[in-house]
């Protein structure tokens, strides 16, 4: 019974060619290097550029933010009394005032 292995190792039709010559395997290698994209200088340049300018949008983003938004004076005398309500299963409503100014002796 033949096994997976040696039924693929047959019908390989590479396994029964030979390899390449020196000459053919050079003149492939030069084919391919000469089919090559050349490295495109500059591009260096452009990525710190860009860098550059997001690094400075930041910092002035984040500068306007602190600049342009005043920070809010609460003061205490404008501040509304807090509540809590809800309702008991019986009808009663229950309303808690918090009321910030309280002093407890």
């Amino acid at each position: 019974m033949n096994d997976l292995r040696s039924h693929l190792q047959r019908g390989d039709p590479l396994s029964h060619e030979g390899g390449l010559t020196p000459a053919d395997a050079m003149r492939m290698r030069r084919n391919i290097l000469s089919a090559a994209p050349v490295a495109n200088v500059g591009t260096g340049w452009r990525f710190v550029s860009v860098t550059a300018m997001l690094i400075l949008v930041c910092v002035g983003s984040i500068w306007f933010v602190r600049v342009a938004v005043p920070e809010p004076v609460v003061l205490r005398a404008e501040q509304p009394h807090q509540q809590l309500q809800f309702s008991a299963p019986n009808g009663t409503r229950i309303i808690w005032t918090f009321n910030p100014d309280l002093e407890v002796r």
